[in-house]
């Protein structure tokens, strides 16, 4: 019988100095034993959402270098640490416009007290390889810079989100903690393809393309299905709209979610429950992600 994890909450309010969140951070990371997840010498992945471009609903910083101060006490070496985002063209579609975010939103080396480190490279084109077996996916592909990491602690911001309800601890690792292609695995059920009356054969989803997967064939754009990595983002810089959109191609609201489970499910396997920890922050909580 699988054990259940004992969760440990505390208010954010505070009268005293000893009472704010920081306190509280390092009092409940002890209380959890989540000490025990890290080894004297161990890389320490700190895994956080740095917040988007506009937006202001993020863990702050000062909460974050809590953590990062416990694992330095403990002999780690920590970095902190998120994925770009699905499609290229977004705001956090590169490593470059996330790092970009992170300064924004006050996430640096300086005020965490720690690298800022984007897992899964300057594209998010790469990974290894997790077999999962599960209800949808049957593997995911881990970021580079997280597959060489010894430990893992997801520092969540929690909020509202349109598709699984709220977002945590496993969203946070689950599609926060794997590269585009499992990305768009996770929210799409098609792989792109292209609405044939509306492409004029200008060739400009062929240059966008990392992957070369896109050729034009009989003045028609033609998507290699097979080198096509599904979520760099081509439908986005279509002119005609002429490649299907992501919104065309979502899984089912339940598929979704087990997606989701089976992510999560591949991330812990890899790392090992033991090597894994947990730390939710619930408060600037907006309906949808953040």
């Amino acid at each position: 019988m699988v054990a259940i994890a004992k969760v440990y909450f505390s208010s954010s309010r505070a009268k005293r100095e000893e009472e704010s969140l920081v306190h509280k951070i390092k009092r409940i990371f002890r209380e959890a034993e989540l000490d025990s997840t890290i080894s004297r010498g161990d890389v320490v992945a700190i895994k956080i959402h740095i917040g988007e471009r506009y937006g202001h609903t993020y863990v702050r910083p000062k909460h974050v270098r809590a953590v990062v101060e416990l694992v330095k006490e403990l002999g780690a070496s920590p970095f902190v640490t998120d994925t770009t985002g699905l499609d290229l063209t977004s705001s956090r579609g590169d490593a470059l416009k996330c790092i970009e975010v992170a300064t924004l939103n006050g996430l640096t080396n300086e005020t965490v007290g720690a690298p800022i480190i984007i897992a899964d490279g300057l594209k998010g084109l790469e990974g290894v390889k997790v077999k999962v077996n599960g209800l949808v996916l049957k593997e995911i592909y881990l970021p580079p810079v997280l597959a060489e990491a010894d430990a893992l602690i997801s520092l969540a911001h929690v909020k509202g989100h349109p598709r699984t309800g709220l977002g945590g601890a496993i969203k946070n690792i689950a599609v926060g903690c794997v590269n585009k292609t499992t990305k768009a695995l996770i929210h799409l059920k098609n792989p792109p393809y292209v609405k044939e009356d509306r492409c004029n054969g200008c060739g400009l989803c062929v240059k966008f393309c990392p992957k070369n997967a896109i050729s034009i064939v009989n003045g028609k754009a033609l998507i290699d299905h097979e080198n096509c990595l599904l979520g760099c983002g081509c439908w986005s810089i279509c002119p005609e709209g002429a490649i299907s959109g992501f919104r065309e191609r979502h899984r089912t609201q339940v598929e979704f979610g087990l997606a989701v489970a089976d992510a999560a499910y591949g991330v812990v396997k890899y790392f090992t429950p033991s090597k894994v920890g947990f730390i939710n922050l619930a408060y600037d909580i907006t309906p949808h992600c953040d």
